[in-house]
């Protein structure tokens, strides 16, 4: 908003008219200091704040109102405020609480359309369709066919797969056939897997020893070697020719009699499905080809990492369920247990579909600094997140805040590599002699809400002297400080800067700078003290975001339930 001559600051007359933090006036141009309400443009008798009807103050006005305005509209009363603890208390009831509000229909929009049924991986039936299917899944980078023979199909592949190279493995060729974009390894898999690098690859087919130690060493070896979101897959399905499956479909994982496993002639299936159980992975195979023998293949989820508290849970319920509806990815979680969370409220979470690796933050060590650097207890206990540097997964993981909701597809994260992050979105938009207070090495800082990144006990030790070496009241945004200062001045090659739509506060969609749009969003970050599980929002433009939040939860609370209920 442009204030005219004379029109210094306009408080609304309800509001604290001094900040509370500083002990000065509130100096904003869009919205009322304390509320967010929006503050008239036009010049009336008397001004008033567009968000509730509130008389506004001029301070020292030196040219006159005009006396022609337009007569002030009534004001809309105030939504009275929904009973604590109804909708909060959702793990110790049955059935999800209510708002006693609709917020839709107080601010007049409607949520963006939320799929209600979760998204369905595509699938492939014959594994001569395999080059098709990497392409559908927009893995062209390079791949692995580990015990290649004839090389017969690798040139199925390679008909159809328009990626960079496949490598093929094997400790003999006795011919090898012309294949396109082709490098051969003539070499023992566990050979051939030293050459390439964690996360390096997207896809691995097996096709080599099938007996049960021989693939299980297999499945170790290259597991790692696939990107998150890439394809790990193989031959032969089956337990000595023991046919039993048919169609393409999710694989129980069944259970096999460890006394029967030496007397395998094929041991594939017993192999993958006890690989698949011990890490919480979903199989899928195909149908048998020529030979009669199914495909197994199973899509490596993308790791999420998170820090949760028992009261963030219901943000944890709508973060999981907008990313199962919207993410079109394979995924599954790691939390870090700030405090203690209950048996009950986890088992919720389980219910959910999605695995879920859950660590007490005892478990990672303790986060050492000075207590009195930060400015309050809030921020020195958000110092723990630099945990999660320790955790013991290897390859590429994405860190989220649980106040976040997933809108639109993710499946780029595939293409994202440690440390990308997004900029700070009030860097760009306003308040910059604040930035430059917060941020000392002057590089614009980013949200230390989301970021991909790999373990590193180095990093974590050095973020760790970082933190130490604060005094007074540097730490003012708890983890945001250090990490800021940490890889501005220590790793700026490796920041890599990505769209603003992997993680944007969701104020910023009420402001005209930001050229954004909900359709393009792909995580919403509740970046506020106002989340959107507790009481209503302070803000009437966060009433939207508000909205979508409560058709996720319900919906991930409801199947839950259900799961539950059914001794499922």
């Amino acid at each position: 908003m442009t204030l005219t001559t004379g029109q210094k600051q306009q408080l609304c007359q309800t509001c604290t008219l001094k900040n509370p933090k500083t002990g000065k006036p509130y100096k904003r141009n869009y919205f009322c200091g304390k509320h967010g309400n929006e503050i008239s443009t036009i010049i009336k008798s008397r001004p008033t704040c567009e968000g509730w009807g509130n008389e506004i103050k001029i301070e020292a006005p030196e040219v006159a109102i005009q006396k022609s305005a337009p007569e002030k509209k009534p004001a809309p009363q105030k939504p009275a405020k929904r009973p604590a603890g109804k909708y909060t208390d959702f793990v110790h009831k049955d059935e999800v609480g209510e708002f006693t509000a609709d917020t839709l229909e107080r601010s007049g929009k409607k949520p963006m359309d939320a799929s209600t049924k979760p998204f369905v991986m595509p699938s492939f039936r014959y594994r001569n369709e395999l080059g098709i299917y990497l392409n559908q899944l927009g893995l062209t980078g390079e791949i692995a066919e580990v015990g290649v023979f004839q090389c017969n199909f690798s040139q199925q592949i390679m008909k159809h797969w328009q990626g960079e190279k496949i490598h093929l493995v094997d400790i003999g060729f006795d011919q090898r056939q012309d294949v396109p974009r082709a490098e051969f390894h003539e070499m023992s898999s566990m050979d051939a897997s030293h050459k390439f690098k964690d996360a390096s690859l997207d896809a691995v087919y097996i096709d080599a020893d099938h007996s049960f130690y021989g693939i299980s060493d297999d499945l170790e070896l290259w597991y790692d070697k696939v990107k998150p979101g890439g394809l790990f897959c193989g031959h032969d399905f089956i337990n000595s020719y023991d046919l039993d499956v048919t169609g393409h479909q999710p694989v129980p994982l069944e259970e096999w009699p460890t006394r029967d496993i030496e007397s395998l002639t094929y041991g594939v299936k017993v192999a993958v499905t006890r690989f698949a159980r011990r890490r919480g992975l979903k199989i899928y195979h195909t149908a048998p080809d020529e030979r009669g023998s199914p495909s197994w293949f199973i899509i490596k989820p993308h790791r999420f990492v998170t820090t949760l508290t028992e009261n963030f849970i219901p943000g944890f319920i709508g973060l999981i369920q907008s990313m199962k509806e919207k993410g079109e990815i394979e995924f599954c979680f790691t939390v870090v247990e700030y405090e203690p969370i209950s048996q009950k409220q986890k088992d919720i979470v389980n219910a959910m579909g999605i695995h879920v690796d859950w660590y007490p933050k005892e478990l990672l060590g303790h986060f050492e600094f000075d207590r009195s650097s930060t400015d309050s207890p809030r921020m020195a206990w958000n110092l723990n997140k630099f945990l999660v540097w320790r955790l013991p997964h290897r390859g590429p993981m994405c860190y989220t805040d649980v106040d976040v909701l997933c809108l639109s597809s993710l499946r780029d994260l595939i293409n994202l590599r440690p440390l990308s992050v997004t900029m700070m979105q009030s860097a760009i938009g306003h308040e910059p002699d604040h930035i430059n207070k917060y941020r000392p090495s002057g590089v614009y800082p980013f949200n230390a809400g989301w970021f991909v990144f790999e373990r590193s006990e180095q990093v974590y030790q050095e973020c760790q002297e970082y933190a130490r070496s604060y005094k007074g009241e540097r730490i003012a945004f708890g983890d945001q400080v250090p990490m800021n200062d940490y890889w501005g001045t220590q790793r700026p090659d490796e920041v890599n800067f990505v769209d603003i739509n992997w993680n944007i506060s969701h104020w910023c969609l009420h402001h005209d700078y930001f050229e954004l749009n909900w359709d393009h969003v792909k995580l919403l970050h509740f970046a506020h003290a106002d989340k959107p599980w507790k009481d209503q929002p302070t803000f009437r433009w966060m009433e939207k975001g508000w909205a979508l939040f409560k058709g996720f939860y319900e919906r991930g609370i409801l199947a839950a339930n259900r799961k539950l209920k059914s001794g499922e």
